[in-house]
């Protein structure tokens, strides 16, 4: 009986195991609207389009309106407490503390993240050919920086990246086609690292205020 139950929670483990080590594609496009897929195994799993569905005639109800109540997130009500008990400095140390957690997280993250492919065509064009030429400089000068830069932090396999001027169009158009892949359990293992040090700190502060109590 308990033999075949340690089977049956083994097999589970494994094939758990084997769905995290599957690479998990996913593909982006756009040409006037964006296309979204998920691929594992060559498999679609998950599509998403931009492209408006058709509209429905809303139906009349006689049912009376609730107002939403929007309620202010947690954090920031800590953070509103803290500085007005703990003054400036707390503040400063308990958010620089939550962007190391968050900046090592996103490390992790592009760490596990390859890009297979990245197209990206940019047509500039406007109503007269100097600004037409004076966008294409500007796009230029922020696009091909940022592209390094993302390329410093995210593995980049194939890229091509162009801007063209059209001095005869009016209206610019963008092309893109990316194609990334991740292996899930290294998303997983970067998402339990962060929950650790998110709890690690929580202690901390839950600490440092019991403290702060016994002292007061």
């Amino acid at each position: 009986m308990w033999s075949v139950i340690g089977y049956i929670l083994l097999a589970l483990l494994g094939l758990l195991l084997l769905i995290l080590l599957m690479p998990l594609y996913v593909r982006l496009r756009y040409r006037e609207e964006l296309v979204v897929c998920v691929h594992v195994l060559g498999i679609p799993v998950y599509r998403y389009s931009s492209a408006k569905p058709p509209k429905q005639q809303e139906q009349k109800t006689d049912k009376p309106v609730k107002k939403k109540t929007t309620e202010k997130p947690t954090m920031l009500n800590d953070l509103s407490v803290k500085l007005k008990t703990e003054g400036v400095r707390a503040v400063v140390d308990e958010i620089a503390s939550l962007a190391r957690i968050v900046s090592g997280a996103a490390r992790r993250v592009f760490r596990a993240v390859t890009v297979d492919r990245l197209q990206l065509e940019l047509v500039i064009a406007s109503a007269d050919a100097a600004a037409t030429a004076q966008d294409t400089g500007k796009v230029c000068a922020v696009l091909y920086p940022a592209l390094t830069t993302v390329q410093s932090v995210i593995r980049i396999r194939k890229r091509a990246v162009t801007v063209v001027p059209d001095y005869l169009g009016e209206k610019g158009r963008v092309t893109a086609d990316v194609l990334i892949h991740a292996v899930p359990i290294r998303l997983v293992w970067a998402a339990l690292c962060a929950l650790v040090a998110y709890m690690a700190f929580q202690s901390r502060k839950s600490t440092n205020t019991g403290e702060d109590a016994k002292n007061g």
